[in-house]
């Protein structure tokens, strides 16, 4: 029998980690010496380290969600640590008050981020009832010095609470992750508004992050008070997608992010915003290929000010020069009840709004997303009738699709 050359086998195994087949990888490490070597790496590619107040997953060496059978693993093959490209650490917490109860595992936990040394994506993923400065200050030490190692390039920040206390430590690591290009954050919260003025950055922009894409889901005062510390800590003018979402964007602060990501966006995705506070000035990119907009259905003239405003949003970015769009996608909650005051007037609005752009985009525009979130079992069948034949410009052109979801 002619022996495969490791070189291929290697090869094989890297098509396997891209596919996420991991239950294949782990039958490979039980081919052969060989294969068990080289299966291992890409096996150990992305891990997940689990936390939790329950004893279920202690504590068996043999499985990978445990961090203490991850030490283990690692003490037994050195080589692997240098492997990790992704770690997904989940801190599961049942009730709130339980945090205490959580089993980190101090020395396995401090010992295994240390030797991921080649990190590149860190994802963080807690609970609504998990407050950050609950963990043990050496574990969020350790934590923190994988988030300034030089090769993490994506961060992802989900469900947890950090206290006033551990603010200015917490986002200030990030201040100093100079390689990092893509942030998403979700669902982050903290109890008031933190002091941000006890960190001012001095460095240079060459010092700073240079994002290139940016998520936050998040409320209005912690959006306000994320996005005021983004400007100061990091480089925005390379942002390449940037996704704001909150109950009320605030309009001034969202002015002055886009006076300084306009020029490179490609992909916008912003709401919930009160178009009539003065966005309607706001010239989209001329890179800008796909906008999506969330909007809520509030009382009729409200609606009818928004919509009119969103018209003129589009009139004016399409009168300052040549545009790529070639997507529009809007979005909007609504309650059954609301959704029955959307009346000719509303409907008229909304259709000479996508008009408007249909028309200045028609050398680009490909879609037009219309999606209606509705609170209700049942969607009105006159809606869907409205909603069909209100837009017949962007039917002609089968331009237009349009979503409800009940």
């Amino acid at each position: 029998m002619t022996p495969v050359p490791p070189e291929l086998v290697d090869c094989v195994f890297g098509k396997l980690d891209k596919a996420l087949d991991r239950i294949t990888l782990s039958t490979c490490t039980r081919v052969c010496q060989t294969w068990h070597r080289l299966a291992l790496p890409h096996l150990f590619s992305a891990i997940t380290i689990q936390y939790s107040a329950s004893s279920e997953r202690r504590d068996s060496p043999f499985v990978p969600k445990s961090i203490h059978g991850l030490h283990l693993l690692l003490e037994k093959y050195p080589f692997l640590g240098p492997c990790v490209q992704k770690v997904d650490v989940r801190v599961k917490s049942t009730a709130l008050g339980d945090e205490g109860l959580i089993q980190w595992d101090e020395p396995a936990s401090v010992s295994v981020f240390h030797a991921m040394t080649n990190l590149r994506h860190i994802n963080i993923n807690g609970s609504h009832f998990f407050v950050w400065g609950t963990m043990p200050i050496s574990v969020r030490q350790a934590m923190y010095n994988s988030f300034r190692l030089p090769s993490v390039t994506c961060l992802t920040l989900e469900a947890m609470h950090i206290a006033d206390s551990n603010f200015t430590e917490f986002f200030s690591v990030i201040g100093d992750c100079v390689a990092l290009e893509t942030l998403d954050i979700s669902f982050v919260d903290f109890p008031s508004r933190p002091d941000l003025t006890q960190r001012r950055r001095a460095t240079t922009r060459s010092h700073r992050p240079q994002l290139r894409s940016l998520s936050m889901i998040v409320f209005p005062m912690v959006m306000a008070v994320l996005l005021e510390f983004l400007l100061d800590h990091a480089d925005l003018r390379k942002l390449e997608s940037l996704r704001l979402k909150s109950s009320k964007l605030d309009s001034s602060t969202l002015h002055t992010v886009f006076d300084q990501t306009i020029d490179k966006l490609d992909y916008l995705d912003i709401g919930f915003i009160d178009f009539s506070e003065g966005l309607e000035d706001m010239d989209l990119s001329r890179k800008l290929r796909s906008v999506a907009l969330a909007l809520s259905l509030p009382a009729e003239r409200q609606c009818v000010s928004q919509l009119e405003a969103l018209e003129t949003l589009f009139a004016q970015t399409l009168n300052s020069g040549d545009r790529r769009i070639e997507e529009i996608t809007l979005k909007f909650y609504s309650s059954r009840h609301d959704l029955m005051d959307f009346n000719n007037t509303l409907w008229c609005s909304l259709a000479e709004a996508l008009r408007t752009a249909a028309i200045g985009l028609a050398a680009t525009l490909k879609k037009v997303n219309l999606i209606f979130v509705i609170w209700s079992s049942q969607i009105p069948e006159e809606f869907i009738q409205a909603a069909n034949t209100c837009f017949q410009y962007l039917h002609e052109r089968q331009l237009l699709h349009v979503n409800c979801l009940a």
